[in-house]
């Protein structure tokens, strides 16, 4: 008997923590799609909840290795793959950990999202990559076709816009809604503090860098009285002010709906 075989339609995800919200948020808004499978991992629970918070979606949450054809027959379906922001350590692990894992999903899947920028160069030449696929592999670009720099520019639209942002707001250091939800936690996976209690140590790198304000990054998404009480703790324990800066889902949206067009 031949194999199954998965149904046009099955986009996998694969993206960073730090974007959990973004990545529910296309999915959640994504009426075409019936079920969201969640890879598990350490990572993972948040956006599974969201998920479920988000839409009526059948949300199943499985071990790599439980991955079968059958559960992604007969619906439109997306693969989400979160993966942690200590990865970041090393833009070469980065990419080899990523490469990796769509090649593990990609008998599974129509098409994959690589849910990142170029961060610190490990998916530059992104061409190269997609190119050792036989399925269509795309990574978060803005209006101009240009991979965008990181999670920062994701939120606030593009290359472009991030360059602007940069030159207005210098002194700035940036949070979005996971970012201020888990700082303590991610501040020591990107090793900016070597002891996760030790906050003086922290506070001396900002000095240096003279940072001035945390910028929250609003993007709308999640409740926004929590998010900004969260960043005010931050900017409280570092001497910083706070700066509320509006940004937008429009290149999260775009990359989404170009990667479920690619996988039909």
């Amino acid at each position: 008997m031949d194999a199954p075989t998965v149904k046009k339609g099955v986009l996998g995800i694969i993206g960073c923590q730090v974007l959990e919200d973004e990545i529910a948020h296309v999915v959640c808004t994504d009426d075409r799609l019936e079920s969201v499978v969640v890879i598990n991992s350490p990572d993972a629970k948040g956006i599974a909840d969201k998920i479920r918070k988000g839409s009526s979606k059948e949300v199943i949450e499985l071990d790599i290795s439980e991955l079968e054809p059958q559960k992604l027959l007969n619906s439109e379906a997306a693969i989400v793959w979160i993966k942690p922001i200590a990865l970041h350590q090393s833009p070469v692990h980065l990419r080899e950990e990523v490469v990796a894992n769509a090649v593990r999903i990609t008998p599974f899947c129509s098409s994959i999202l690589i849910f990142y920028g170029l961060c610190g160069n490990a998916f530059k030449a992104i061409e190269n990559i997609s190119a050792q696929f036989s399925i269509p592999l795309l990574i978060l670009k803005d209006q101009e076709d240009l991979v965008i720099d990181d999670c920062v520019g994701a939120e606030l639209g593009g290359t472009t816009q991030y360059r602007e942002f940069l030159l207005e707001d210098r002194g700035g250091y940036t949070l979005n809604a996971m970012w201020a939800m888990n700082w303590p936690h991610f501040l020591y996976e990107v090793q900016i503090l070597r002891d996760p209690d030790d906050l003086e140590e922290a506070k001396l790198v900002f000095e240096c860098m003279e940072y001035k304000n945390v910028i929250m990054l609003d993007t709308g998404l999640g409740d926004h009285t929590k998010f900004h009480d969260q960043a005010q703790d931050f900017a409280n324990k570092y001497g910083l002010g706070l700066v509320d800066k509006k940004c937008t889902l429009s290149l999260v949206e775009s990359s989404y709906k170009t990667a479920r067009t690619a996988g039909h």
